[in-house]
């Protein structure tokens, strides 16, 4: 997980909340684009097999990491569903 520069206390509350996952903090927000270069880069370092990109807003079916893992990502790009609006 990468946190961009943000400038609360959200390290400490996810490190606490989840201390076995891996934090990537940045001291700086290096926009969307850097800070996904810069967690896909520490994961590859790290040996990743595998890189699931999220975005802070973004939800998902809560078996769709798994079904990719057990497809062996071999089953194609996963479908995007848009909320709808309501004004």
């Amino acid at each position: 997980m990468v946190d961009n520069g943000s400038g609360d206390d959200s390290v400490e509350q996810i490190s606490s909340a989840y201390p076995e996952i891996t934090l990537l903090s940045l001291h700086e927000n290096l926009g969307f684009a850097g800070g996904y270069n810069a967690g896909i880069k520490q994961a590859l370092e790290q040996g990743a097999e595998y890189i699931f990109l999220l975005n802070n807003d973004t939800t998902i079916d809560p078996q769709a990491v798994n079904t990719l893992v057990h497809a062996g990502w071999d089953a194609g790009v996963p479908k995007i569903l848009y909320h709808s609006r309501q004004t």
